[in-house]
């Protein structure tokens, strides 16, 4: 089994969650958790962070989810490939 493993650490998360500062979803995002609480809302103030971090983590997933799913692809493309590579290594053989 050819498996890779990729660590993510923390100063990673931290460096993307900067990387979102003034994203222009987060207002959409801060109305939605808004509405969310309704009355509950009790740190209006907060909302744009979590914003902020709702969004780093959405993003987080959404490109970890492409890296997999990119490296599948190759793997398949890899795993195709091989009974056509190994049937030409035979006729030269």
């Amino acid at each position: 089994m050819n498996v890779e493993i990729e660590e993510n650490s923390e100063l990673d998360l931290f460096e993307a969650f900067n990387k979102h500062e003034g994203d222009e979803r987060i207002p959409g995002v801060v109305a939605d958790m808004e509405k969310e609480l309704g009355a509950g809302n009790k740190k209006p103030e907060i909302l744009a962070k979590l914003a902020q971090y709702e969004l780093t983590l959405l993003d987080w997933i959404e490109m970890t989810a492409k890296t997999i799913k990119k490296r599948i692809n190759i793997q398949r493309t890899q795993d195709s490939l091989l009974p056509l590579l190994l049937k030409t290594v035979r006729l030269f053989i």
